[in-house]
């Protein structure tokens, strides 16, 4: 049985890494569909614009801005949208950074179980 469908953004310079997600993610749980993905900063807010996301998976190092300043604009700029920061390392100084930012969680990109449980508990 397939859980309600939760619409997942993603914001990652690595042009791997979305397709991946849109892979790996429905093994994981079948509920999250990748809607979209950006590889930077302006980009993504411009596709988000256009499109009915339910999350943003943001990636901390992005080209033209750092994935918690994107995050903090967008919460602003979209207050009901919920938005977990994805990063090669998680330390409590970013972890507080990201909070205060309005994002749900920092998840380390090594763990698909935990970003799909994060995803699933984020809406």
């Amino acid at each position: 049985m397939s859980n309600p469908s939760i619409r997942v953004f993603v914001v990652d310079d690595d042009a791997t890494v979305p397709r991946l997600l849109e892979l790996a993610l429905p093994s994981v749980d079948d509920g999250l569909e990748i809607v979209g993905h950006a590889a930077d900063a302006a980009a993504a807010r411009d596709s988000l614009g256009n499109l009915d996301a339910d999350v943003v998976v943001i990636d901390h190092q992005l080209p033209d801005q750092n994935g918690v300043d994107l995050g903090r604009s967008l919460a602003g700029e979209r207050p009901g949208i919920a938005m977990i920061l994805w990063s090669g390392t998680r330390s409590a100084e970013l972890r507080s950074e990201a909070i205060d930012a309005g994002f749900r969680d920092v998840i380390t990109k090594d763990d698909l179980d935990e970003l799909a449980a994060v995803i699933r508990a984020a809406v």
